[in-house]
């Protein structure tokens, strides 16, 4: 056989078993007998496509949650269901006694010790599917309230309504993004409030003067009720105005800057 039939015969073979591979491409040569591949094209098989169930059974579909549970990531989907089994989502359901709200509470506490964050959303879709309006929404409408009462310069309707929202929160694990905002709103609330200004104009001076002085030895010499004292002190130390340290059954008071 002659040298450049040897040559072409090489180039073709390899050819054939890149075609073979998915690989197309022209077959070259160089001086001195190697062969090179230019131009070269690879085409793969498709890549096959991961879908949802056609369809979502279980108690997910009967109170009509498909587009919510979809929202959940896989990880939190597989979550929910691990801990509560094919009645999420796989299981025929005809009718059940619950409600959407007490089933998802229950998940909630189910799931709360090892996946607070996940139990704190279904907590959240729970009272936003009881109030009609998501939740986020919710808790904007009930921060309004707060405003809308400032604004009036009704302090205890405001203040009264600051204490609910922020009980409810802590009731129903509000999201992190959610508590901060209505933190912003209490701190910018309670500077403002009659009840703590003038409660700490009067105890600012004597804790200046007295570092250490207890909180309930104080209160007996202010011109304000117990309630409205401990409340100036319990947000002064939230502010960072006030520093209290445990003392007996009740605190010693420092200005914040100051050392005990």
């Amino acid at each position: 056989m002659s040298k450049a039939k040897a040559e072409h015969g090489g180039q073709a073979a390899l050819g054939n078993i890149l075609n073979n591979h998915g690989v197309a491409g022209l077959v070259g040569q160089l001086s001195g007998g190697t062969i090179v591949i230019q131009h070269l094209h690879i085409t793969t098989a498709p890549v096959p496509v991961l879908h949802q169930p056609a369809e979502i059974s279980g108690l997910i579909a009967h109170f009509s949650l498909q587009d919510w549970w979809l929202s959940l990531s896989e990880v939190d989907r597989g979550i929910i269901d691990d801990a509560i089994g094919p009645e999420v989502c796989r299981e025929k359901i005809h009718a059940t006694s619950r409600s959407a709200c007490s089933w998802l509470r229950g998940i909630a506490w189910r799931i709360c010790v090892v996946h607070p964050q996940l139990a704190s959303r279904l907590r959240a879709k729970a009272t936003g599917i009881e109030t009609g309006t998501e939740i986020d929404d919710y808790w904007s409408r009930q921060m309004d309230v707060i405003r809308r009462h400032w604004k009036q310069l009704d302090y205890g309707a405001a203040r009264e309504e600051v204490r609910a929202v922020g009980y409810r929160m802590r009731e129903e694990n509000a999201l992190p993004d959610e508590r901060q905002r209505f933190e912003s709103l209490q701190a910018e609330f309670v500077r403002a409030d009659p009840w703590y200004t003038e409660v700490m104009s009067a105890v600012i001076p004597i804790v200046e003067s007295r570092p250490g002085v207890v909180q309930s030895t104080l209160t007996k010499c202010l011109p304000f009720d117990a309630d409205r004292v401990r409340y100036a002190l319990w947000h002064a130390e939230a502010l960072g105005d006030i520093k209290r340290v445990k003392h007996g059954r009740s605190y010693g008071l420092f200005l914040a800057k100051e050392e005990k």
